[in-house]
């Protein structure tokens, strides 16, 4: 919720760094991923969260959702 929070308020790099250990108590927890990813995203750092969502794509090949934030990732990333 916090993280969330500071996204909303546009405290991306705060963000971030709240969400890193909720990512590492729960690293394959897709709905966390994709929130991480869309924060890089929002923070402009194209080609980490590429490379996350390619990753986490390689763990939930058939999630839409998973599938759609890449695409808009490599979009702006210009890959």
């Amino acid at each position: 919720g916090y993280a969330l929070a500071l996204a909303q308020a546009n405290e991306i790099p705060e963000a971030l760094e709240v969400m890193k250990p909720i990512i590492a108590a729960a690293p394959e927890e897709p709905l966390f991923r994709l929130t991480y990813a869309d924060m890089l995203l929002q923070a402009r750092e194209y080609t980490k969260a590429c490379q996350l969502l390619k990753e986490t794509l390689a763990l939930y090949p058939n999630n839409d959702t998973v599938m759609l934030q890449l695409s808009k990732a490599l979009l702006l990333s210009k890959e």
